[in-house]
């Protein structure tokens, strides 16, 4: 670092130290100390830049690893759908509860930081009678591995059948389940991680909700990209599992949560029609900026948008915490020259952003600390060229051993400033320097 006083040019300070030195003030005279302070003005704007792209790049890599994981976790599903229907002598789709699928969603969810994943067959109306004779056969033995596989044991799981529904559902009246209705084909639930704590949610046809029918019919269309839907209610988690996931929140309100969908294909390398089931995940992006900051950068903003699903949420990011502050832009675009942005939605199909029937989300990311302001002190300094001390700290701090930091600290306070950096020479305070956390 070097510092910049007036008629000179930079000069190094020692390592460890700060390089503010050589800077001539005179009695009643304050240009060396604001031009000291408003070097130290654009430092933290410039960190504070960089923390802001630091969020940005962060749900970027999000967005990126949900797409890689799914495209691994569809392939691998086809292989192992592949290897079995070659052991039985016929064709395995759509009659296929995948073995071990707990073991390789695990791994899904820690790599892409999901809350949910599940496989949806694609059955037709022809084939609804054998599917449900197949999944009547071999749904507990399914449930019953995935809880093995994940908790060890069965204590989580209502071992009761008539949970199970031998038949195709949906969402009936105030949240039951009702049986669905004829239709030509169903996108129908098999598994999922984690694993539910009954079988109910087995033979649930997804796409009989008419938004999530509309992201299917983009997968279809698509083959293979993922698409991602708008905020929609979700909790998929035991309370202590999800609560662990997410910062705590200002109104004790839940976060906002969505769903990313793919296609499964018979055959991993085709490039074709031939989509099986879809897997669909739920994730909320407030993980993607958590754990990220120092404990002592506080007031980052994150607005995210999706576009024409026209819904925004906002996040406050202090330290290592993300807080969902609604589902509204908290962002001040009276400052948006100092806010960084970037698309969340990843593609290679051009057609994927002119295609309807899901959001393109991007994101702004900005900080709360804007005003920046100087008081400097009526103290006269003799002219010196030693070091001058600079230092950072809350306003709460001030010593209050001088009429000067008595009236810097009303001076502040009246600012409702919380922070503030203190300029000194031969222990006599020359100036502060402070910043508003609005």
């Amino acid at each position: 670092m070097s510092s910049f006083c007036p008629n000179k040019g930079p000069t190094d300070g020692k390592q460890g130290e700060p390089a503010y030195e050589h800077c001539p003030f005179t009695p009643g005279s304050s240009i060396g100390f604001r031009v000291l302070t408003n070097r130290f003005s654009s430092f933290v704007l410039f960190q504070f830049e960089q923390f802001a792209r630091t969020l940005l790049d962060a749900a970027v890599e999000q967005q990126r690893d949900i797409n890689n994981a799914l495209e691994s976790l569809s392939n691998t599903l086809s292989l192992s759908a592949d290897l079995i229907g070659q052991g039985q002598g016929n064709p395995t789709w759509p009659y296929f509860f995948p073995p071990r699928f707990e073991t390789y969603a695990k791994d899904f969810r820690a790599t892409c930081h999901a809350e949910l994943v599940g496989i949806s067959n694609i059955v037709t109306k022809d084939q609804r009678e054998p599917y449900i004779r197949y999944t009547t056969a071999h749904y507990q033995d399914a449930v019953k591995e995935a809880h093995l596989t994940k908790y060890g044991n069965l204590d989580n799981l209502d071992l009761d059948s008539s949970s199970y529904h031998p038949y195709f559902t949906k969402k009936g009246e105030n949240g039951s389940i009702a049986e669905d209705d004829e239709r030509d084909s169903y996108f129908v639930q098999t598994t999922q991680s984690p694993p539910d704590g009954d079988y109910d949610e087995i033979n649930f046809n997804i796409a009989s909700e008419n938004d999530v029918r509309t992201n299917i019919d983009t997968v279809l269309l698509l083959q293979n990209e993922t698409i991602i839907s708008g905020i929609r209610p979700f909790i998929g988690l035991d309370e202590h599992e999800h609560n662990a996931l997410h910062s705590d929140h200002n109104d004790g309100g839940e976060t906002a949560h969505c769903f990313a969908f793919r296609a499964i294909h018979k055959d991993p390398d085709s490039d074709g029609a031939d989509i099986v089931a879809v897997l669909t995940t739920a994730f909320s992006f407030d993980i993607a900026l958590r754990d990220l900051l120092p404990d002592n950068v506080n007031g980052l903003l994150a607005v995210i948008d999706n576009g024409d699903c026209q819904q925004t949420m906002s996040y406050l990011v202090n330290g290592h915490e993300a807080i969902f502050l609604g589902m509204a832009d908290m962002h001040d675009r009276t400052y948006h020259d100092m806010a960084a942005n970037a698309s969340l939605s990843l593609y290679d199909n051009p057609q994927f952003p002119y295609t309807t029937g899901h959001c393109m989300y991007t994101m702004v990311s900005s900080t709360r600390y804007y005003r920046l302001m100087t008081f400097v002190s009526t103290q006269p300094a003799e002219p010196t060229t030693k070091r001058l001390s600079f230092s950072c700290s809350p306003a709460a701090s001030i010593p209050a051993d001088s009429i000067s930091s008595q009236r810097i600290r009303r001076q502040l306070e009246k600012q409702d400033t919380s922070h503030f950096c203190m300029c000194r020479s031969r222990g006599v305070l020359l100036g502060v320097h402070s910043y508003r956390n609005l």
